[in-house]
């Protein structure tokens, strides 16, 4: 069964074309990484998804056409975005912000409560009256992720959730996304494409805006379409 379904997909920025005729299936459990260097279209597909920016083509979520809806109706659909940069409320306690995902849940009950989010994240559970603001990046990515959760997310979009957290940190993180990629669908863009492969079932792997690869991650196990989609074929590969 298919959870989202992206066709054709083109976003465009002026005469910079970032995503260039993608198609994207993903199903409706498991995790998907969609992979590529910086400005390979990789957060401007999840933008287009979130109804976040224009596009052309056609994105599909468990059957009912994107085309058209706002950012909030998409949310309340059960499609929720962790975005890059985490984005919290700073002058909202940390308890605060998780009250507010859960204004995404409309009318769809079940999900993640507040306590389910502190036993992901135990670090959580000694600071909910501290700002946002005053927190590190660690606990700001936990309160962002934890947010997400408690809109109770039929479908769970990260953008670079280990975006400068330290290595225990994004060990901390990524534990925990493995722990809800068992429960919940999760599309996952991530710099990291050795942490992003440990969760991920699948991967996309874009360079330019289009997809040079789609399929198991067992088929990225040797590393050469990774290292030329990031860094450009080697010369030897070139040649060859």
């Amino acid at each position: 069964m298919t959870m989202l379904s992206i066709s054709g997909l083109r976003v465009q920025y002026g005469n910079t074309v970032a995503v260039d005729g993608l198609d994207l299936p993903m199903a409706a459990s498991g995790a998907l990484a969609l992979l590529g260097a910086n400005g390979a279209g990789k957060s401007s597909t999840l933008k287009a998804v979130s109804g976040l920016v224009p596009y052309e083509g056609e994105i599909v979520f468990d059957g009912v056409s994107l085309r058209g809806m706002s950012p909030e109706r998409i949310a309340r659909l059960g499609l929720i975005h962790v975005p890059e940069g985490r984005r919290l409320f700073g002058n909202l306690t940390v308890l605060e912000n998780l009250r507010v995902g859960m204004t995404a849940r409309g009318r769809r009950g079940g999900g993640y409560s507040i306590g389910d989010v502190f036993d992901l994240f135990p670090a959580l559970r000694e600071i909910p009256g501290q700002m946002a603001w005053t927190l590190s990046g660690g606990q700001q990515q936990m309160v962002s992720i934890g947010r997400a959760l408690v809109g109770n997310p039929r479908l769970i979009m990260l953008d670079e959730p280990s975006l400068g957290l330290s290595p225990l940190v994004s060990q901390t993180v990524y534990e925990a996304l493995r722990q809800i990629a068992a429960q919940t669908p999760v599309l996952l863009v991530e710099q990291n494409f050795s942490a992003a492969l440990r969760i991920c079932d699948q991967a996309v792997v874009l360079a330019n805006g289009r997809s040079v690869y789609t399929g198991d991650v067992a088929g990225l196990e040797d590393g050469q379409l990774l290292q030329n989609a990031y860094f450009g074929p080697s010369e030897s590969s070139a040649k060859s």
